[in-house]
């Protein structure tokens, strides 16, 4: 019986999709069997996007296609935009296949905590539920079996983590714990947006969405579930003038 597990990605030209596709080409149980990419109208080498891979990946990106996902894949991650995975998971699933969403869609267990968080209503509530958070440090057992994996935030995987043993002995206030956050400018994704400009980031730290981040709502869904309590943690994000880090 093979160990290896076939794996696809979709939206492997985006930041998260190419760290991802770097990370699997070096696994020992992992082939790489399906990349697309949601805006594609032909497929493209996939040397074009990643030539310091040389002759790990010779294939090509295609276009997305459902059909060709689930006869080629036993896995298949979603390196898409928020907004994006909600209608896609749930056909996967219906494939036979496991997910991985590396987007936001599935993080949050309330749809209307979501709809505050990201601005706008899930349509998908079922895959909401079943999906399992996957920061493995806190919930390895579920995600060995999870259909759905919600992989974490970047901001709430450094929180959490920090925060977990405090949260789990009860020794946190949950009013008074105050959490300051650097990111670099990757962690934003390709999208074009004038404060994502050069000249706006270079030689500057701003704070950004303060209490109002997507991310704030994760990080008190998982502290609650250790505490047992409530909490509502002060949450100021920054970005930092580098191409990726993170410091909370």
């Amino acid at each position: 019986m093979s160990l290896t597990i076939r794996v696809g990605i979709v939206g492997v030209r985006g930041y998260t999709g190419q760290e991802l596709v770097r990370i699997l080409a070096r696994h020992p149980y992992v082939e790489i069997s399906y990349m697309a990419a949601r805006n594609l109208k032909r497929p493209i080498p996939a040397s074009s996007v990643f030539p310091g891979l040389g002759g790990k990946l010779n294939q090509s990106i295609k276009p997305w296609n459902l059909k060709h996902a689930a006869t080629a894949c036993d896995l298949v991650f979603l390196a898409v935009p928020h907004g994006t995975a909600m209608s896609m998971a749930g056909a996967l699933l219906k494939r036979g296949l496991r997910v991985i969403d590396l987007s936001g869609d599935h993080r949050l267990r309330s749809t209307a905590i979501f709809a505050k968080a990201y601005g706008r209503k899930h349509s998908a509530p079922q895959s909401l539920r079943e999906a399992v958070y996957g920061l493995t440090e806190l919930h390895r057992e579920e995600i060995f079996d999870a259909g759905l994996i919600a992989n974490p935030g970047c901001y709430p995987t450094a929180a959490v983590l920090a925060l977990a043993p405090l949260a789990a002995t009860r020794r946190l206030d949950p009013k008074q714990v105050i959490i300051d956050a650097k990111s670099g400018v990757t962690g934003a994704g390709r999208s074009v947006r004038a404060d994502l400009l050069f000249s706006e980031v270079n030689e500057e730290l701003h704070a950004y969405k303060v209490n109002r981040h997507q991310h704030a709502p994760e990080i008190d869904q998982e502290l609650v579930r250790l505490g047992k309590g409530s909490f509502q943690c002060i949450f100021v994000p920054h970005l930092v003038p580098m191409n990726r880090g993170l410091l909370v």
